[in-house]
């Protein structure tokens, strides 16, 4: 067992990994379920900064990083926008980025 498997555990008990908890631009907590369209706001991989992508699944790493899962591989979380709807507050704190 690794040195976060019980975290990983209780944390799986409140997460989903069709969804994540985001506050929207009222200050509340929501749950904003995959897909969910996002902008990618750096070069990783085989991605481009600004490149529109869907996320299709949410995972936690062994180091306790959240992942996006985008066209079957698995992104950290702070390399994207959130652009859905519910979030469109997130486009506009990030612009120039």
């Amino acid at each position: 067992m690794g040195k976060n498997d019980a975290l990983i555990s209780d944390i799986n008990k409140y997460c989903q990994p069709n969804s994540i908890l985001i506050i929207d631009a009222k200050r509340k907590l929501i749950r904003l379920y995959c897909p969910f369209k996002v902008m990618a706001i750096c070069d990783i991989h085989y991605l481009k900064a600004a490149d529109l992508l869907e996320v299709v699944a949410v995972k936690i790493s062994d180091e306790l990083l959240m992942l996006y899962v985008i066209r079957q591989v698995a992104y950290p979380y702070y390399c994207f926008i959130i652009l859905d709807q519910a979030a469109e507050w997130s486009i506009s704190d990030h612009a120039g980025t």
